[in-house]
């Protein structure tokens, strides 16, 4: 269903751009904002944030908390994959596989700081998430109900 990704992408896209800029990885952090590589970076995980902050507000997901339910489980689902594929690469010696963080930190202050309270591989930052899922999605669900009153009104 296309509705379904679009939603899912306006709940989740934003979220991970906007940890992206504020923890970026270690790699960026030896060399000056201005580098072209550092400036895509930056203008890249912008935009993503920026266009399905857009899209969402323009009618093209599905804002409510039936919406924010199935984007919350399809990256649920995915993250079990992917952390699966992780155990995988992992135990054949593929030492850098490490989709969605899940199987790692990779110096990444955050997961660090999430890894600190739950070590274990794939739970440390599953747990947290699920938290800050639900407080994400409820806050753009309300945000959202409160926008549409509001045009009603006026």
């Amino acid at each position: 269903n296309k509705k379904a990704l679009q939603t899912f992408c306006f709940f989740v896209s934003p979220v991970g751009a906007t940890m992206a800029l504020l923890v970026p990885d270690v790699y960026a952090l030896d060399v000056s904002i201005f580098e072209p590589a550092v400036l895509m970076f930056y203008l890249s995980h912008g935009a993503i944030a920026a266009i399905y902050w857009n899209m969402g507000f323009q009618g093209f997901a599905e804002i409510n908390w039936k919406g924010a339910a199935k984007a919350v489980a399809i990256a649920g689902i995915l993250y079990i994959i992917m952390f699966g594929v992780n155990l995988v690469g992992q135990s054949c010696g593929i030492d850098s596989m490490n989709y969605f963080y899940s199987y790692k930190t990779d110096g990444n202050s955050l997961l660090e700081i999430f890894w600190s309270w739950i070590p274990v591989p794939g739970l440390y930052l599953a747990a947290p998430c699920i938290v800050i899922a639900a407080v994400w999605t409820s806050f753009v669900t309300l945000c959202a109900k409160l926008i549409k009153k509001i045009k009603q009104r006026g």
